[in-house]
Formats: C-alpha cells, sequence, structure tokens
C-alpha cells in the first residue's frame, strides 16, 4: 500500500514477475475488461500480451502520454525511494489467520500515503509492504511487513498499527 510501492508491484507484474496472486488477478480483470469490449481471448490473451512484453509497452507510451518517465516500467528503482525501511517483526510463532487491509490502510495513510486532512500532502515514496500472506507458518522473528516512511516517529507509529493487522494463531 503507497503509490510507488503499488507502481513497482504492478511493473513486476507486467515484466512477467511479480507477486503470483496478484498477476493471476490482474490477468482475470483485464481478460473481463478484453470481454466488456466485445473482443475474445480471455486469459490465455491477456497472459500472452505480458509475456510478449506488449502489455509493458503500453504502460510505458500510458506514462509518456502524460509526462512520466516511461523508463520506470523497467526499472522501478527511479520510482521515489522512501527514507527509511523498518521492518515489522513477528512477536510469536504459528500460522498467520489473515491480515486486515483496513488497519494496512491506515497505517499508509497515516506514514502519508494518503490524506489525514484534506490540506495534506501525498508523499509517493512510503507505504506498507505486507509479506506475511494468510496460512503461511512464522517464526518469532520473522519479518511481517516493512514500513517504507520518511520519519522515524510515524515509522514507530506504523510498526505498531501493523502489529495489529497480522492475526497469529499458535
Amino acid at each position: 500500500a503507497g503509490h510507488a510501492l503499488e507502481m513497482k508491484a504492478a511493473f513486476e507484474v507486467l515484466q512477467g514477475g511479480g507477486d503470483p496472486g496478484l498477476a493471476a488477478d490482474a490477468v482475470r480483470l483485464a481478460a473481463s475488461a478484453l470481454g466488456a469490449t466485445g473482443r475474445d481471448g480471455g486469459e490465455a490473451a491477456c497472459g500472452d500480451l505480458i509475456a510478449d512484453g506488449r502489455a509493458a509497452a503500453a504502460a510505458e507510451r500510458w506514462i509518456a502520454a502524460q509526462g512520466g518517465d516511461p523508463a520506470v516500467v523497467g526499472h522501478p528503482g527511479l520510482l521515489p525511494q522512501s527514507r527509511l525501511r523498518v521492518p515489522v517483526i513477528a512477536t510469536h510463532a504459528g500460522v498467520v489467520q489473515g491480515v486486515d487491509a483496513g488497519v494496512v490502510g491506515a497505517a499508509a495513510r497515516w506514514l502519508g500515503a494518503g490524506r489525514l486532512d484534506p490540506g495534506q500532502v501525498i508523499d509517493p515514496a512510503v507505504g506498507v509492504e505486507v509479506l506475511a500472506r494468510p496460512g503461511a507458518v512464522v517464526a518469532q522473528g520473522d519479518v511481517l511487513c516493512i514500513v517504507h516512511a520518511s520519519d522515524e516517529w510515524l515509522a514507530g507509529r506504523a510498526v505498531d498499527m501493523l502489529l495489529t493487522a497480522v492475526a497469529i494463531a499458535d
């Protein structure tokens, strides 16, 4: 959750990698959108667009048309980077039962990825990377999330929030 982090994840999928669950969801959504236009081909056609690079090339064209640097698609390191990266550490071992997306979003907003008030400026570099997945077995000390922050106090507050977001059962 966070602007640059989400773009990085999207670009990884467009390059044929990234989180497999996100990639599968993206292909399903793209196939649905393709079907809504009256075209056929479904998930196989959308998967082919990623595999042969046409999806990434389209993203580069969209970014360039909006005045952005299309090189970010192939080089996500060009995206804004946060000053701090703080791990959220499992306090005990167990199985991840779930991750509260509302709390993750609230933590990202607190960091500056969203607005707490209408006048607040959004920081595109900050956010939350969630590594814990429901069903995963974690040991005490494993990294559950990574907070990308510009300020140590905000990072600490986000860590506290995120410790409540990841439910771990014995």
